[in-house]
Formats: C-alpha cells, structure tokens, sequence
C-alpha cells in the first residue's frame, strides 16, 4: 500500500511539475494551443449535436458560417477593446461623481485614472 502510494505521489508530482513547467517557460503557447482545442471541440461539439446543419454537400456552407461567426466575434472583441481603452477614466470618474452626494474633486479623478492606468497596463500584457 506504501509503494502505490508513493508511486502515485511521484506520477502526479511529474505530471503536475511538467504542466506547470511548461505553463511558466510559455505561457503564450500554451494559451494558443488552449484556444485552437476549444474551438476544435465547439466545432466538434456543435457538428454532432446539429448535423442537419452540416450535411456532406453543404459542408463549405457551414464551415462559411462558422467563419463568419468567428469574424463577427472578432470585431465585438475589437469594439470592446475600443471602449475599454478609451475614455473610461472618464466615465468611471462621472458615475462616482453621479451615484454619490459628494463631488469628484481633481486629485480624486486623477487617481481614479492613474488606478485604471495601472489596470490598463496590466490587461495588455
């Protein structure tokens, strides 16, 4: 019973080491590789589920509308990256200045922005 167990304490330590390891050294590919196996297994998932939309002769027609979905979602993402790095100090600083009685005063706006700076930079990395 000593030896399985400690022979599964070594193949999960293995195992877990090597994902971290691999996680840390290139975080950027293994979230690439993430988002193709997602997107494999919706389109998977979807294919099976509604087969009448994918028949043999109308293959391309799906696989168009798959991709004019994909399109579609990359300009929303797009779009809300826009709003996200616009003028949202602003409006962050007028909805506290609206939903309290007090009034945003200068330096409190400019720490509002320099807070979303922060937050800002580390949402592009």
């Amino acid at each position: 019973m000593k030896k399985f167990l400690i022979s599964i304490s070594i193949t999960g330590t293995l195992l877990f080491g090597t994902v971290f390891g691999l996680t840390y050294s290139d975080p950027e590919k293994v979230e690439q590789s993430t988002k193709s196996w997602v997107a494999q297994e919706i389109e998977r998932k979807i294919k099976n589920d509604f087969p009448q939309l994918f028949p043999p002769e109308k293959k391309e027609q799906g696989t168009q509308v798959l991709q004019k979905l994909q399109g579609h979602l990359k300009k929303r993402i797009v779009k809300l990256r826009g709003i996200l790095f616009s003028d949202l100090p602003d409006r962050i600083a007028e909805s506290v200045a609206r939903s309290c009685t007090c009034r945003v005063k200068g330096k409190d706006r400019e720490e509002i922005q320099q807070k979303y700076e922060k937050t800002r930079s580390f949402v592009k990395r």
